[in-house]
């Protein structure tokens, strides 16, 4: 599963919002990017190294998040989570690997 997550923290209580996609792909590759402005965040996945909208399979964008959307800089977080917590199938070990990451001041 494929789950975007927009998860803002203002005074010290959580909130998120999210969206999950089914996570079927032919290939090897995917890219994954995110835009952020000072009024919306826009989540796409796409399969395959392309850096227009090639062969792009999922999307999502908010344009009201429930709280607002910082301008300030912040960490970047990747997380690789277990699917409702059952370990992979067949003994067999989960690896991601990041070839790129690119940073684009707006």
């Amino acid at each position: 599963m494929l789950n975007y997550t927009l998860y803002p923290q203002t005074d010290n209580t959580q909130s998120s919002v999210e969206v999950v996609y089914p996570f079927t792909l032919s290939g090897t590759y995917t890219t994954q990017r995110f835009k952020r402005t000072s009024n919306s965040v826009t989540f796409k996945s796409l399969e395959g190294f392309y850096d227009d909208d090639t062969n792009l399979y999922a999307s999502q964008t908010w344009t009201n998040p429930p709280n607002s959307v910082s301008s300030l800089s912040m960490p970047v977080m990747m997380n690789l989570w277990l699917y409702y917590g059952k370990k992979p199938a067949a003994g067999y070990s989960v690896e991601i690997i990041i070839h790129n990451f690119k940073f684009t001041p707006l």
